[in-house]
């Protein structure tokens, strides 16, 4: 069992033979109704405060090469 959609276009290809794909996904989008199964099945994301960043100090010059050997 494929999803609703597909199920719906797969129907919609056996009612018009011959059809390119492309008029029968038009064709389809206008009898689609989504099921109230799939409606109500929508997650709802809470909003959160968005997470400052913290500040790093300064980073340390990198050592040049005269200095290592020292």
């Amino acid at each position: 069992m494929g999803s609703a959609w597909l199920d719906h276009v797969k129907k919609t290809i056996r009612l018009h033979p011959g059809k390119p794909l492309k008029e029968v996904l038009k064709l389809a989008k206008k009898t689609y109704k989504k099921t109230a199964a799939a409606v109500t099945g929508k997650k709802v994301h809470k909003k959160t405060a968005k997470k400052s960043h913290k500040r790093r100090g300064k980073k340390s010059a990198k050592k040049t090469r005269r200095s290592r050997r020292r």
